[in-house]
């Protein structure tokens, strides 16, 4: 887009972004321990076709399946360990309620990408990053 095109599309632009930036406060509020969603979502076309078949059609969003539909099929809302838990309203949402750990955050990832691998035979990849880790074990 060259610049002539950006100033004309900027109302545009900001109406987007203050829709994004709605649904995300409507998600997070502002005191909230978290750091959005945890997983990447899956693209349909590179999914196995056992599992892109079992996908509903109106869960698919721009080619992609969101990792919030994989996690609610394992149970994932509500779950805990420690202070850390799953969001009771989006199974991709994993928040801190207090005192819970980088040891329990790990831990509840851990036993959601095996529930998922367990129940569809594939793995779901973090989108968080992790700082002051080295090969997944804290120094």
């Amino acid at each position: 887009m060259d610049v002539l095109n950006a100033a004309t599309d900027a109302p545009a632009l900001r109406k987007t972004a203050d829709e994004i930036v709605k649904v995300r406060n409507a998600k997070f509020h502002g005191r909230m321990k978290c750091a959005g969603s945890i997983f990447k979502n899956l693209l349909v076309a590179e999914l196995p076709n056992a599992v892109a078949q079992r996908v509903p059609e109106r869960v698919v969003r721009e080619g992609k399946v969101p990792a919030a539909y994989f996690l609610e099929e394992v149970g994932a809302k509500g779950m805990t360990r420690g202070d850390i838990h799953v969001a009771t309203y989006h199974a991709n949402l994993l928040y801190n309620a207090g005192a819970g750990t980088a040891a329990d955050l790990r831990a509840l990832i851990a036993d959601l990408k095996a529930r998922v691998t367990e129940k569809f035979g594939i793995t779901l990849e973090e989108e968080v990053q992790y700082v002051g880790f080295h090969d997944g074990i804290r120094r």
